[in-house]
């Protein structure tokens, strides 16, 4: 086991490990989705199925931020996930009409950005990450809890190392957890959301008010898309009614 653990093979930790493999640590990323990772782009969007990612299936852009720091951190992943099918995007081809001065200037090159779809970045990355020696990846590895181990400071909780459904892990390891997992859910809200019945959550849509349906308890409202939705972004707040049962929304 290494002295870092990633929850999660995802493109953050993935990432994450390349970067601190590359550093000199010794990484073991834990993965709770299990199955091979695809042999080349075509077999990854055709065929990966992910079922811990709910977002698997749309495409992802990977601002320009991200090309300058894996550039210099990690030559070649961006030129890999080009050749893999992902494209670069000139941000100055898509601004809207309103914006008459297309005109480049020294510098502009630095704003492209890779689009891709998801299963061929994630193939891409985790690829490359079982190239790397200093990583290991187990993939079908549900984690079942975090070891707490001395604290850091009085009083803060000091996470040592996890305890998968099998075994646990050393303590002794550091932890690192994507967004997606259970534990980081309940540990990381968005500010204002809620489960129990009389919270609130909120909603950023296009579509204009007078398309919404009524909410019922436990969904969302219904949307449609209708005249004017691409240039109308609006946010809608919804929250337990009055009465039992019922719902709120403005």
């Amino acid at each position: 086991m290494g002295e870092i653990i990633f929850c999660g093979g995802g493109p953050a930790g993935l990432l994450g490990a390349l970067m601190l493999a590359a550093d000199g640590h010794a990484v073991t990323v834990l993965e709770n989705d299990a199955g091979p990772v695809p042999a080349d782009a075509d077999e990854a969007w055709r065929d990966w199925r992910r079922g811990g990612v709910a977002q698997f299936r749309q495409p992802h852009n990977l601002f320009s931020r991200f090309s300058e720091v894996c550039d210099q951190e990690l030559p070649g992943i961006t030129g890999k996930l080009v050749d893999a099918g992902c494209a670069w995007t000139d941000y100055l081809k898509i601004l809207p009409p309103a914006v008459p001065d297309r005109e480049r200037r020294p510098g502009d090159e630095r704003f492209g950005f890779v689009t891709g779809r998801r299963p061929v970045i994630e193939a891409v990355l985790a690829t490359a990450a079982e190239e790397e020696p200093g990583i290991e990846i187990r993939r079908g590895v549900r984690i079942a809890g975090f070891l707490r181990g001395p604290d850091a400071r009085p009083g803060l909780p000091h996470v040592a190392g996890v305890r998968t459904h099998d075994q646990p892990a050393d303590p002794r390891r550091r932890t690192r957890t994507g967004t997606t997992a259970p534990r980081s859910r309940r540990c990381c809200r968005w500010p204002g959301s809620s489960t129990a019945s009389t919270g609130t959550w909120w909603t950023a849509s296009p579509w204009p008010p007078a398309t919404r349906r009524s909410a019922t308890p436990g969904r969302a409202p219904i949307r449609r898309p209708g005249a004017g939705s691409a240039s109308r972004p609006c946010t809608r707040s919804t929250s337990a009614g009055p009465s039992p049962g019922t719902w709120r929304t403005r």
